[in-house]
């Protein structure tokens, strides 16, 4: 995965995200619209096949958001990994 900022001025923050799919982009968008600090969150793609997904992110301090969303998806997906580790061991 490679990260390009396309734009970080104004309030503004563009990065493309390189080898990932769709699903990534999205999923980040969704998590921005958590934050009361997010104006515009949204990803777009060229081309539904070859283009590269880029994360759009408008407010107060976009750059923060983005990396605050990426912190409580972490922690998301740990609690989804060790609810499924306990059930397995439960078994």
């Amino acid at each position: 995965m490679e990260i390009n900022v396309k734009k970080e001025k104004d309030g503004t923050l563009i990065v493309e995200v390189k080898g990932v799919d769709a699903y990534l982009p999205n999923l980040l968008r969704q998590e921005l619209w958590n934050d009361d600090g997010v104006t515009f969150a949204a990803f777009d793609k060229d081309h539904p096949y070859i283009g590269t997904p880029k994360l759009i992110v408008r407010g107060k301090n976009p750059e923060k958001s983005l990396m605050d969303a990426i912190e409580r998806l972490k922690n998301m997906f740990k609690q989804l990994e060790d609810s499924f580790k306990s059930s397995f061991q439960s078994q």
